[in-house]
This record gives C-alpha cells, sequence and structure tokens, in this order.
C-alpha cells in the first residue's frame, strides 16, 4: 500500500513536468500557424522600425510581425511572394526617405517587407479577398503579456485580471 502511494507521488512532478511543457516556451511573444515568434524576433523588428524612423511600438510591431506568417503563407500558396531582394530594395527606399542610411536589417524585418512588397502587387479583389479570408482562419495564440488577440479587431491590450482580477474586483479585494 505505502509502495503505491510512493509511486503515485512520484508521478505528480512528472505529471506537472509533461502539463507545463505543453504550455509556450519561455521568450516565445506568439505562435502563427505552429511558426514561433520570439521576444528576440520582435526586439529586432522594433529596434529596424526605430532606426527607419517608423512606429515601434509594441502593438504595431506585433500586429506586422503575425500578420506576416498567414499572408505569406496564403500568398504563396496563391503563387505570389516577394523576393529577398525586392524587400531590401523596399527597406532601403524607406531609409533614404526618412534620411537613414541603410544598415543590415533582420530577418524578420525583411519578410515583413517581402509581405508589403507582395501585396502592393496583388490588384485582384478575388485574391485579396482569399487573403483576408486566410489571416482570419489563420492559428494566431499571442502571449497574455502582450496582449489578446481577435481576427476581427485585431490585438487588443493586455488584460491582466488573470493575475489581480478584474477593476472592481480587485479594489474591493484590496
Amino acid at each position: 500500500m505505502r509502495l503505491r502511494t510512493a509511486a503515485r507521488v512520484a508521478l505528480v512532478p512528472v505529471a506537472l513536468a509533461l502539463a507545463l511543457g505543453a504550455c509556450a516556451r519561455p521568450g516565445t511573444a506568439a505562435t502563427v500557424n505552429g511558426v514561433r515568434i520570439t521576444d528576440a524576433e520582435l526586439a529586432a523588428v522594433a529596434s529596424d522600425y526605430a532606426r527607419l524612423n517608423l512606429p515601434a511600438d509594441a502593438p504595431t510591431v506585433l500586429s506586422d510581425v503575425v500578420a506576416t506568417v498567414p499572408l505569406m503563407e496564403a500568398g504563396e500558396r496563391l503563387g505570389f511572394g516577394a523576393s529577398r531582394e525586392q524587400a531590401v530594395a523596399l527597406l532601403d527606399q524607406t531609409a533614404t526617405a526618412n534620411g537613414v542610411e541603410p544598415f543590415e536589417y533582420s530577418e524578420p524585418m525583411i519578410a515583413i517587407a517581402q509581405r508589403v512588397v507582395m501585396l502592393s502587387s496583388i490588384e485582384d479583389e478575388q485574391t485579396q479577398a482569399e487573403l483576408v479570408s486566410a489571416f482570419g482562419e489563420a492559428d494566431i495564440t499571442i502571449n497574455p503579456r502582450f496582449g489578446t488577440f481577435d481576427a476581427t479587431t485585431g490585438l487588443g491590450p493586455a488584460s491582466w485580471e488573470w493575475i489581480i482580477g478584474s477593476g472592481s474586483d480587485a479594489l474591493a479585494a484590496g
């Protein structure tokens, strides 16, 4: 009897480790269609945006990085895309227009520029509708510290209710 109890107690840490393993890995800002977007990638894009004199706030950066994955996947499926060279040329043009010397851009920044180039080449309304649909159907999970995501409204503010409770509840508890 004691051996069974000891075995059950020994299984608790194993079960806990398995359950925690299902959570997002540390440093994950979002997951889009199974593609992990890291905090480091967001920081690299924010740095590139700032160097290009573009809005570099967290919601803008995260929205741009998150949107790139499903839109590029759908675009490629539909026969559209953009080369790395086209993307770098767009970034260099943006840098020059903003009075900045072109520099080495991060890989996620180049991917965003590829998305912009690809989207600018699509004029067919049917294809545009398919891209919007692909974005709406994407499996997007945002780390709660960055906010919430809804396919129709986009990125929403972070909600810390799961830590401190909602407005009046938190005040009443304090």
